[in-house]
């Protein structure tokens, strides 16, 4: 019984000491989020000679300004502007026997792009689960409503054979073709640290899933062999984990 009263008195001690920190607050973010790598519809039944385009996982990265409304009873409405760059990475692999006497061993190619400009609003509520005298822990859950720029990315590489340059692949993506705006669910555990009475810092980790599941990168490629075309198309959702990091000012005294 002694133990649970002296708890009550430490946990209401804590909550009345950090009534004058946590109010409406301005805040900016820098954020990395980890999409999940493009997919490939491929044209062919089996990859001839291990020749073919790989997708790998990229990153995501940006920045956020968000306002926060903080309540009573810790609960809080967030709402901010976000943009950044979304990239693809693939790796396109042509083995000898695709291209007879051309290459003495596999070639292999990489392509990094940040191609994927996007910007929108994001809207969260949170609920402060741990609330200390100088921090707090809370989660929140909502959306973020992105648009990407419409633009399109074309890559070609050639090689060199018999004194002439010959082309071995095409890629041909376009990045929002219609123009959508794409709804993402949003949920995040996030760690806030009041450095002094007006000033503080944050950590973040979240998840974020399209809500419907519309493709945002949609194309086609070619690896071109000597008596063989390869053929598939390319398409990307999203479905990411990330992390940010962030300061910021509060209001009021």
């Amino acid at each position: 019984m002694k133990f649970i009263t002296t708890l009550i008195l430490f946990c209401t001690f804590f909550q009345l000491s950090a009534q004058g920190y946590f109010r409406n607050s301005i805040q900016l973010s820098a954020n990395a989020d980890f999409p999940i790598a493009h997919e490939i519809q491929r044209d062919y039944p089996y990859v001839p000679f291990g020749n073919d385009m790989f997708p790998k996982k990229t990153f995501a990265f940006g920045g956020t300004i968000t306002y926060r409304k903080h309540f009573e009873n810790r609960l809080s409405l967030d709402i901010g502007l976000t943009g950044g760059t979304d990239s693809d990475y693939y790796d396109v692999v042509i083995q000898p026997e695709f291209l007879p006497n051309t290459l003495d061993k596999e070639y292999y190619r990489k392509y990094y792009d940040f191609s994927y400009l996007f910007g929108g609003l994001n809207m969260n509520i949170g609920y402060d689960i741990f609330q200390f005298k100088k921090s707090l822990v809370s989660l929140k859950t909502g959306l973020s409503a992105i648009s990407f720029l419409r633009s399109s990315v074309d890559k070609k590489l050639f090689i060199s054979w018999n004194s002439e340059r010959v082309q071995i692949f095409e890629n041909n993506l376009l990045v929002n073709e219609d123009n959508n705006i794409y709804l993402l669910s949003v949920s995040e555990i996030d760690y806030r640290f009041s450095i002094t009475k007006n000033f503080f810092i944050g950590v973040g980790v979240n998840v974020k899933i399209s809500l419907d599941g519309k493709d945002y990168v949609k194309g086609s490629y070619r690896l071109i062999g000597q008596n063989r075309e390869l053929t598939g198309t390319v398409n990307k959702w999203w479905l990411s984990s990330g992390a940010n990091i962030y300061g910021g000012y509060y209001f009021g005294k």
